[in-house]
């Protein structure tokens, strides 16, 4: 059938000289929360969503229609607290909950960011979240809360991050992430850590051209408890990414690139993914 899809309806708005306000129908907390990531662009940086946000943006962002509310607070020249608030399938209460802003799963973040120099930025991020299932609905890697009778998982995730631009043509970012989840109807809890290291290189050969690399381990459980069990992913996964971008013109261009999961689903009888892409971005 013929359908028509949107994915993002949003209004920011001012609110004072410190205040942005942001109101979602359809969006995503990456609108109002600095992914502090110089690679966040869809058509323009990585050719991986991992590349691209920590799981303080990753968590609870998987159905269709994601409502968020949220502000950003400029607290002095050199910080900004930044705070959202999302409702994962507002518009779908069949997934077991009663949808709209409360009835089904939901997150809670808040991030801090601050600025001490022009070349350095810093953030660290704090989110809470409930999940009407096992998982953490984030698409980092195998996620879920593996034990019997599991139907609800609650969450709370921590994101240290770093953006230095070494030079004006050489940035580096990290981020490290904790997740602490509980099952809600049983005694089993699972750890869950994450992170990336990413060097960048602008306009290497010509102007708008740039090389990227990055490397880091997608979602992994690193400890179980109580009835939860760990036998499902034995291995780390890690995630490696090369990609260079040509500027072809003002309007046009070209990515060629190449990712690697290495122990896919955290498991190494998956063995190794390989991902080549050529991405041709059109600016108008």
């Amino acid at each position: 059938a013929n359908e028509f899809n949107l994915n993002r309806l949003w209004y920011r708005f001012p609110i004072g000289d410190a205040f942005t306000g942001y109101v979602a129908p359809i969006g995503q907390p990456e609108d109002i929360i600095d992914p502090l990531n110089p690679l966040n662009n869809d058509g323009q940086g990585t050719l991986s969503r991992f590349g691209r946000l920590n799981p303080l943006l990753r968590i609870g962002s998987g159905g269709p229609s994601v409502a968020v509310l949220g502000f950003d607070w400029k607290l002095s020249p050199q910080g900004n607290l930044q705070v959202a608030y999302s409702a994962n399938n507002a518009a779908d209460p069949t997934t077991g909950g009663q949808g709209g802003l409360f009835g089904g799963s939901t997150v809670a973040a808040a991030q801090l960011v601050w600025k001490p120099s022009d070349a350095l930025k810093l953030g660290i991020g704090y989110a809470n979240s409930y999940h009407q299932t096992a998982s953490l609905d984030s698409g980092l890697n195998r996620e879920s809360i593996t034990g019997a009778g599991i139907t609800g998982t609650r969450a709370n995730t921590v994101v240290g991050s770093l953006v230095w631009d070494i030079t004006n043509k050489v940035t580096f970012n990290t981020w490290g992430s904790y997740i602490f989840a509980d099952a809600v109807n049983s005694a089993g809890s699972t750890t869950f850590t994450s992170w990336s290291t990413a060097f960048s290189f602008k306009d290497i050969f010509s102007e708008g051209d740039l090389a990227a690399i990055i490397f880091g381990q997608p979602l992994y459980k690193n400890s179980v408890s109580g009835t939860a069990t760990k036998v499902d992913s034995p291995n780390t996964p890690y995630h490696l990414e090369a990609l260079y971008r040509f500027r072809i013109s003002k309007n046009i261009s070209i990515t060629p690139g190449v990712y690697f999961v290495f122990n896919a689903n955290s498991n190494s009888a998956n063995g190794t993914a390989t991902v080549g892409v050529i991405r041709t971005t059109f600016t108008f």
